[in-house]
């Protein structure tokens, strides 16, 4: 389902859905307040949608979902009418997944058409989002803005056949990110500002490129912690800057360490050469 996202594409998050099934307590969670709260809201508005819930709860296979796969958010910001919201999933079986997908929007009351295309069908809900399958994966998109709702037929079919050249794997940087990705992962390029006033003055007012700037965070669940990891990788130019002007000084003081107490929360550290 990496397939659906456009190589241009700014922002991914990624989510290892199994990694935190297997890590959670479920039993637990189901006992929570809040959840038996929502629970009974739904119930309360749509027994219909309420009843698929019980269901999936008790077996998300009938989804036809393939929940040991990851599943990507992303955005995508190509023109006024082109900003779309989207996510992906990897489909296991594309019979059940259809079948879900109907019970779920006749449940919803909302009003919807199934089309098929020659690789891939699809189905518009009330004209502020879409969901597209073939047999391999799904792509669900939400329209930003008025302006997009028009498009979101159009770009359906622009992902559902991307080509290898035209997906976010052939960004060697999303690879990198991904390769290293935990329980909730976010990549994210300073390139969506391209088209925002700020990003323009300040190119204006530097002289140097910034553009192709990547973060990333990986947040993972352990045993007695959570952990947050970022990562920043500036363009060609700023490497140059960085090395040619010693701006990071990564030498740290471990004296330091002995001023703080045993039982601590959040310990960060910074070292800059401010001269440069």
């Amino acid at each position: 389902n990496l397939k659906v996202i456009p190589e241009e594409t700014n922002v991914v998050s990624v989510i290892d859905i199994y990694s935190i099934i297997k890590k959670g307590n479920f039993s637990e969670i189901s006992d929570l307040k809040m959840l038996k709260k929502f629970k009974k809201e739904i119930r309360n508005e749509n027994k219909k949608v309420s009843r698929i819930m019980e269901d999936l709860m008790d077996d998300p296979r009938m989804t036809g979902i393939n929940f040991k796969s990851d599943i990507f958010a992303f955005y995508i910001n190509e023109a006024r009418d082109e900003k779309f919201t989207g996510f992906s999933l990897e489909i296991k079986n594309e019979e059940k997944f259809a079948k879900f997908l109907e019970e779920i929007l006749d449940g919803s009351e909302v009003d919807y058409d199934i089309e098929k295309e020659k690789n891939y069908s699809y189905t518009l809900i009330e004209d502020e989002a879409i969901i597209g399958w073939d047999e391999n994966k799904a792509v669900f998109l939400v329209a930003d803005g008025y302006y997009s709702r028009e498009n979101l037929d159009i770009q359906v079919e622009n992902l559902m056949e991307l080509t290898d050249k035209e997906q976010i794997t052939a960004n060697e940087n999303f690879n990198k990110f991904y390769k290293n990705k935990k329980d909730l992962s976010v990549w994210f390029s300073t390139n969506l500002f391209e088209d925002s006033y700020d990003f323009k003055d300040i190119e204006k007012e530097v002289d140097f490129d910034i553009a192709d700037n990547y973060i990333s965070a990986f947040l993972n669940f352990e045993d007695n912690s959570i952990s947050l990891l970022t990562q920043y990788t500036p363009n060609t130019d700023i490497q140059e800057m960085i090395k040619e002007n010693d701006i990071w000084d990564n030498s740290f003081n471990d004296d330091m360490l002995s001023y703080f107490p045993e039982k601590t929360f959040a310990t960060a550290s910074i070292s800059l050469n401010t001269m440069a």
